[in-house]
């Protein structure tokens, strides 16, 4: 290959490897915030009570399956 493909082939790769950088960044930050938000949730009155209301709609509406029947579905097994 020449050699000023190999340095566009380079430059390229650093460029990607900046990009997923940020993105990493980027998600840290976001799951620091999620966690921080179901923490300050959690110590708000009544929220034991809606988690209870929650589950018993989620069951009634028959959307509560387990882990495995959820997973099941989407694994090709050919």
């Amino acid at each position: 290959m020449k050699k000023q493909t190999l340095l566009n082939m380079k430059h390229d790769m650093g460029k990607l490897a900046e990009a997923m950088h940020n993105t990493i960044r980027d998600l840290v930050g976001l799951n620091t915030l999620t966690q921080g938000l179901l923490q300050t949730v959690q110590l708000m009155p009544g929220y034991e009570d809606a988690i209870h209301e929650l589950t018993a709609r989620a069951a009634e509406a028959g959307q509560i399956t387990t882990e495995a029947e959820s997973v099941e579905p989407k694994i090709d097994l050919k």
